[in-house]
């Protein structure tokens, strides 16, 4: 088995690697492992098999030898507020206070608490679902149009000679050109609207499928896993079975009905190749688990091997998932039960692979391939040494399931920077800052006592002190102007200390940009006392931020809804949601934008209702206006405001009714004087 693991890949030897890796030949696996002397028993059954577990046993030794394990401990530490066990025990030598003085907490809170505000908005989503400019529609759908417009111009063409409308061959061809391009832009503009009902359809489709599929829900989770660690991770969308309420008929029946998922990836799980830059490119392993009864769920689910998964049942239970050093210590940080020392019988070690494989190592497993001599990228599910799914990539543009982001992204590097990493200096200072005011307090709360003990009577206790005690000494005992009870004042130098870490406080806000008074804690000074200078320092703060909101917009939400459209266009039986369309940014920062013009808008409305500004801007600038606010609020401009021709029409149909009005009561004055001129005459 050996020489069989070193030919797939020429990696290194697993067992080099991870002592929990360990192989015989002559029995498949059945020595002894590390971890509390728990069988770990893997009979690779395939090539495929055999390079998933080398792959993940490289990816996994070169994540700790690069220190990222540490990192994410050390990231989950400072946001939990605790001390790391060195610095704790420089802390108990010197017998200070243990305070932590949580401002990595406040700031996390703060970034996440911030961008599910923006991300997340309750009524409006980040992205859209827009035609393209000239989109391409079905052709079926396009000769429809055709026809609807050709039979238009005939009708119109009829309607001429029937009204006994001659034309002269001069005045025929002006109708005809005109007449092909009103056809031209009715063509246009009904392959727009066509394009548009259909984009409209697919949006509602994709917000449909997200709420079922809980997006929502994995996209808060990333939220909070991005505002702690390093890089954060979504997996989505792939097929899953749920159990869910469906109609038949006239009443709700509960069926197991395929879903588009989407799930939060635990940083500490995923572990990328060494070459790997991305989660689009090397390869990258997943770390997961299964229990018995999720395996026996999998029988007869597409794409899942039945014969694998009965076999993985058949076979030793004692396995545990793939060991990582810092997993204890994370277990303890999160207050969870370490899954490994239960030794539970129902679980099993499983690995998603994302990589390029060769296709003869398909074909064995049974995957047919069209030219096996080919390298094919695949996703795969690997179970205690068997593969129980293994599938070539279904995207037509060969994306991957995955989108990560950080903080501070590290151009050339899988891992970024997190935000307990950018001020980790600041905190560890403010500490500092914070332990020496405790100490220093907790020093001069009251005064140190010095006593000559050869004075003070017997039975006298001067170490306890209170108010109206008598302490008896023998003055005889004393020598020169000295005291039988002397009491020294340490000073307290707690007010100097508190500037330092307020000084600590405001670079932190600016290292990270992220301002206090991003939570309301009323923490301004100077413009930030009014409400305009408020608002203006946070346009301010929201353009130190703007470019971790793109970055999240343009690598986790954008990659995932184009990935979840590319999928309805391919498998989704409505075809009425099908046209030519694009995911568009609208960002997640357009929003607040959109929602600022909004109120610019409507306010410019209210300040040019009177009759000075209406005079100045007529009907037709106040139209425009009130367009532009409609069209703010996402309503179709003719939908509320008619065009520009109907406002003259109407304008002329006004005006022609006043002249008619004056006129009608001039007449009636001419009238009345020539009523009342013959009485006058009498």
């Amino acid at each position: 088995m050996q020489s069989v693991l070193m030919q797939t890949n020429e990696r290194p030897n697993p067992i080099a690697l991870d002592p929990a890796f360990s192989y015989n030949a002559a029995d498949g696996g059945g020595n002894k492992g590390v971890g509390g002397g728990n069988a770990l028993y893997y009979r690779i059954q395939s090539q495929l098999s055999a390079y998933i577990t080398t792959g993940f046993a490289v990816a996994k030794e070169h994540r700790a030898q690069k220190g990222v394990d540490d990192r994410l401990i050390a990231c989950l530490r400072s946001y939990k507020g605790e001390y790391d066990p060195l610095t704790l025990a420089h802390i108990e030598q010197m017998g200070g206070t243990r305070v932590f003085r949580r401002l990595t907490t406040e700031k996390c809170e703060d970034l996440g608490s911030w961008l599910k505000d923006v991300l997340s908005p309750t009524e409006d989503q980040p992205w859209d679902i827009q035609p393209t400019p000239l989109a391409n529609l079905p052709p079926e759908v396009t000769q429809m149009i055709i026809e609807q417009v050709g039979a238009a111009a005939e009708n119109e063409f009829y309607a001429m000679q029937m009204a006994g409308v001659m034309l002269t061959e001069s005045q025929l061809r002006d109708w005809a050109f005109n007449a092909a391009k009103r056809m031209r832009e009715n063509l246009l503009k009904s392959q727009a609207d066509e394009a548009k009902d259909r984009a409209a359809a697919m949006t509602r489709t994709i917000k449909d499928q997200q709420k079922d599929g809980g997006w929502h829900a994995a996209f808060r989770a990333f939220i909070d896993d991005f505002k702690i660690y390093p890089n954060a991770f979504i997996r989505g969308p792939f097929l899953q079975t749920k159990r869910m309420l469906q109609w038949a008929g006239t009443r709700a029946i509960v069926q197991d009905v395929p879903v588009l998922c989407w799930k939060r990836i635990d940083p500490a799980n995923i572990f990328p190749s060494p070459n790997a830059t991305s989660v689009q490119d090397g390869e990258l392993y997943e770390r997961d688990s299964y229990t018995r009864r999720q395996l026996e769920s999998l029988i007869n689910q597409p794409g899942f091997n039945n014969a694998a998964i009965r076999e993985v049942l058949s076979e030793s239970t004692k396995n545990r998932l793939p060991y990582v050093h810092s997993d204890i210590e994370r277990a303890e940080l999160l207050l969870l039960p370490y899954k490994h020392e239960f030794n539970r019988d129902d679980t099993y070690e499983a690995v998603w692979f994302n990589g390029d494989v060769r296709g003869t190592w398909l074909t064995e497993i049974g995957i047919q391939v069209d030219d096996p001599q080919r390298d094919y990228s695949v996703c795969a599910l690997w179970v205690a040494g068997h593969v129980i799914k293994a599938i070539v990539n279904p995207d037509p543009l060969g994306h991957r399931p995955y989108s990560s982001c950080s903080f501070r992204t590290m151009p050339g590097s899988f891992w970024g920077q997190a935000l307990p990493e950018c001020m980790e200096d600041i905190q560890k200072s403010a500490c500092a800052a914070i332990r020496s005011i405790v100490n220093n307090m907790a020093m001069s709360s009251g005064p140190i006592q010095s006593v000559d003990i050869n004075a003070i009577a017997a039975g006298q206790e001067p170490q306890k002190l209170g108010p109206w005690m008598l302490h008896e000494y023998d003055g005889s005992k004393l020598q020169g102007a000295q005291k039988a009870l002397e009491f020294h004042e340490i000073p307290s130098n707690a007010k100097e200390y508190l500037l330092v870490y307020d000084k600590l406080k405001k670079e932190a806000d600016d290292i990270t940009g992220i301002p206090a008074f991003v939570r309301g804690s009323g923490e301004t000074e100077g413009a930030g006392e009014t409400a305009r200078g408020l608002a203006m320092l946070m346009d301010s703060a929201a353009k130190g931020i703007r470019e971790i909101v793109s970055n999240i917009s343009s690598d986790v939400i954008i990659p995932r809804v184009e990935d979840q459209y590319t999928w309805n266009m391919l498998y989704n039986p409505d075809e009425g949601i099908k046209g030519d369309c694009q995911v568009v940014v609208r960002g997640p920062l357009a929003v607040i934008a959109k929602h600022q013009a909004q109120i610019s808008a409507g306010n410019l409305l209210a300040e040019t209702n009177n009759p000075i500004d209406m005079s100045i801007i007529g009907v037709d600038g106040r139209a425009k206006l009130l367009r532009k606010r409609v069209k703010l609020l996402d309503f179709a401009d003719d939908d509320v405001v008619p065009p520009q021709d109907v406002i003259e029409k109407r304008l002329q149909q006004q005006a022609l009714a006043q002249a008619q009005a004056q006129a009608g009561v001039g007449q009636q004055e001419v009238d009345a004087n020539n009523q009342a001129q013959p009485g006058d005459r009498q």
